[in-house]
């Protein structure tokens, strides 16, 4: 069984897109309700905005890194981010 993890928070409006998303495409394809397990780790956005705007770049992906090691904690197969300003320090986050 894959376990997804999801870094939301930011903002929840995507993360709910993208929980709602991943559910949605499932029983598209296998039309039946054995759904993928999900853990959700949701940041503080305001944290996230904070950093991204006060140019704090160690702080902003010492952030995203500590949701991140979280989902690891928990088990995940792989991890979406739900939002796009996070993709700007991927590279570092990998």
């Amino acid at each position: 069984m894959i376990r997804i993890g999801i870094l939301g928070g930011m903002s929840y409006e995507s993360t709910i897109k993208y929980y709602d998303l991943i559910f949605q495409k499932y029983f598209e394809k296998y039309n039946d309700y054995n759904y993928p397990e999900v853990v959700i780790f949701s940041l503080n956005f305001q944290k996230v905005i904070d950093y991204e705007f006060d140019n704090e770049k160690e702080k902003y992906i010492e952030y995203l890194m500590s949701g991140i090691k979280s989902l690891e904690n928990a088990g995940v197969s792989f991890i979406v981010m739900s939002a796009n300003s996070p993709h700007a320090v991927y590279e570092d986050l990998e």
